[in-house]
Formats: structure tokens, sequence, C-alpha cells
């Protein structure tokens, strides 16, 4: 039997690739059993065989940091008479140890992958490979044990790609009034449901707060097709949205940057996978779904999760940290993570820049989003962070 011995760590990408890209019919896991769980190596499995349903598993737990220990275990293994080769990608360096010592011990086909020239070579016969199989989103949420419960919102066809992206240019040039006109129209729909709008014009809310809206972006709104039979009377303003989801897009504030972002994205033939607003929740296997993060926009370049969190204001620490969260749990150490606002956080050097910087997070802001080129912007530091 075609047999691929591979060490676990936390690292998906190295992990499910190599088994991906070599297809055995059985993997064999060597895991530590002081610092990993079974179930972890579970997942990690199930993912595979996902893509790959005849695959069989073997699991050990050994001691990591025991050398006499981990050869025991993989001479034993290697007394059946499969076909064994050796993924010597990832895992504790120990383990790695033991498993080059057997490997070439006995002769057997030892590989690592490459990111750079895409394909899963012998270390001592490189013309010996294999091209690396591309992973996505659902391979990672899959792999850490999460669970995809739907999107926040309803990404854009193509066809309107035009129309919300004039509309997502204005709101970003006028972000002020933008606010005031997003909670006006907030207010006046929380007196009504569906489709409809009728307000007065001002509106004083609960909180006897004045509430205008600006009349020019209202305007936009209709000229993009967000809106429909706009009209304003003496004291009220009326329209009609033509969908929940443009419905849900101008009461929604924050909307706009992820969609610019999502779009730009999109356009992109480099990047695979985009998506936008998908939320999570972190644990598959209890039974009940809870929300755990939202993922503003995500993408993947060359089987790497790129996170991109929008923020149309000065970002928090909180902001910081569900960002490293999400890396971490989903893209391990070859995840790379950017935050996007509309601040001025990179000019003003913020103590949240400095902090971003800090945690290996990339910023963009004001400037970037604002720049003719941003599309060219996104794409290079997406390049630079992921250049093979």
């Amino acid at each position: 039997m075609r047999t691929l011995i591979d060490f676990y760590d936390r690292n998906v990408t190295a992990n499910m690739m190599a088994v991906l890209s070599y297809q055995p019919e059985k993997v064999i896991y060597l895991y530590d059993k002081q610092f990993e769980k079974k179930a972890d190596v579970h997942h990690l499995f199930k993912g595979c065989q996902a893509h790959l349903p005849q695959l069989v598993m073997e699991k050990y737990p050994v001691d990591a940091g025991n050398m006499e220990e981990i050869s025991q275990v993989l001479s034993k293994i290697l007394e059946g008479s499969d076909e064994f080769a050796f993924d010597l990608t990832g895992g504790p360096e120990l383990m790695l140890i033991c498993g080059y010592s057997q490997g070439v011990e006995r002769g057997l086909p030892m590989y690592h992958l490459n990111m750079g020239s895409g394909s899963m070579a012998e270390i001592n016969h490189p013309e010996d490979s294999y091209p690396l199989h591309s992973l996505n989103l659902d391979d990672y949420i899959f792999v850490s044990g999460a669970y995809l419960m739907g999107y926040s919102k309803q990404a854009p066809e193509p066809a309107w790609y035009r129309q919300t992206m004039g509309m997502c240019r204005t709101v970003l040039r006028n972000s002020a009034e933008w606010k005031k006109t997003c909670l006006y129209l907030q207010a006046g729909m929380g007196r009504q449901g569906g489709l409809q709008f009728d307000a007065p014009y001002p509106l004083i809310n609960k909180n006897k707060q004045t509430l205008e809206p600006s009349e020019k972006l209202l305007r936009d709104a209709a000229r993009f097709g967000f809106i429909r039979d706009l009209t304003f009377g003496r004291k009220s303003v009326s329209f009609r949205f033509p969908s929940q989801s443009a419905r849900q897009t101008l009461l929604t504030f924050g909307s706009w940057l992820e969609l610019f972002v999502y779009i730009h994205a999109s356009q992109i033939p480099v990047f695979e996978d985009v998506r936008c607003g998908a939320i999570l929740d972190w644990n598959a296997y209890d039974g009940v779904e809870i929300l755990g993060n939202e993922i503003d926009v995500v993408l993947m370049k060359s089987s790497i999760p790129v996170f991109i969190s929008c923020k149309q204001a000065e970002p928090d620490a909180d902001a910081v940290n569900e960002l490293m969260v999400i890396q971490s749990r989903l893209g391990g150490s070859y995840g790379k993570s950017i935050l996007i606002t509309l601040a001025d956080t990179k000019k003003l050097n913020t103590p949240m820049n400095r902090r971003a910087k800090e945690l290996g997070i990339m910023v963009m802001d004001k400037t970037d989003i604002l720049a003719a080129d941003f599309r060219n912007r996104l794409k290079n530091l997406i390049m630079e962070a992921v250049p093979f």
C-alpha cells in the first residue's frame, strides 16, 4: 500500500498539502502526545479524506523530545510491507531528524514541499516531484474544526460591480456625511419593515437627536441603483429598496469598504476564492451554532489564506486581536493578515499602526483607499507577502 509518513504540527498548509499532492492510499501521522490533541489530527485527516475518499489513516502519539521513542515507533511502522515515503516539510525537529535518518538508512523517498516552485520534490532526486494541490478556505475551516455558518452579506454579481464601485467611491470620499445619512436611514427604517422607506425630514430619534441625510448621497444611491422612486417632500423622504440585499447594504455603515476591497480583489487574476463576510462557528462538532468571528474579506494566493479586516474608522485593539485570532486559528504560520482602514493610521503612525506592525499585520489606510491605483497597491502588498 502506498503510504506517506507525516509528522504533525499546527501548520495546516504543509500537513494537508503534502498528503493531497502525494495522494497516498494511507497516511501515518506521528504527533506530540504532550502538546497536540488527537482530535486535531483527526480533523486534518478528515479534511484530506474529503479530497481522497479512499484514504485511510494511522496515528501514533510520541514524546516529541525523545529521539529513542520516536525511532522505535518509526522502526515498528517500517517493519510493514507498505510502499513507504516520508514527508519532511514540517513537524517537531527531532521527529524530522529521526525520519531523515530512517529514510537514509532504508533508502526510502523523502519529500519536501517547495511553495516557490509549486512542487513536492524528493530531497535527493528533485526530478521525482508532484505538483502541489491547491487549497481553499473550506479546507482551512474544515481542518481547524470550525464551521462556515454563512455570510453576513450577499456579494454582488459581476454585472453589478460597476454600480457598486461607483457608490463605494462616493461613500468612502464622503464618509462623515454618509455616517449621518446611514444613521438617518437606520432610524427611519426602525419604524417600518419591508422595502419601502418613508420618514420625516429631518427626523428626531428616540434620543431626541436631529438626523438629516445628505440629499446628494441619496441621489447618488438612486443613480447607482440602490434605491428607486426617490422623492423629497417638504418635510419627508420616500423611496423603495430594489432588494433585501440593497436594503441591508445601505443600512450597514461599514459595508462599503468591505465591498470596495472585495470587488477589487475579485478582479485581480492571481487571487483565488475571494469571499466577503464569512461567519464562523469555531466548534463544528458541539451541535450548537455559536457565532465566533466574521471575516470581512478573505482570499487565497497560492493556497495561502489572506485575511482582511475592513474598518471605516480608526481600528481599536479588539479589531487587531480579532484579526490575529482568525489568522492563527485558520491560517497558522503561513496565513497573512491585512488591516484596511479609512483612518489616517499609517500617515499618523497611530498606536494601532505600530501594534499591527509588531504582530506582522499589513496595513492600508485612507491614502491607499482613495488612491487611483488602490488595486495595484493591494496586489503588490500581497505579492510581497506571498511571492510564490
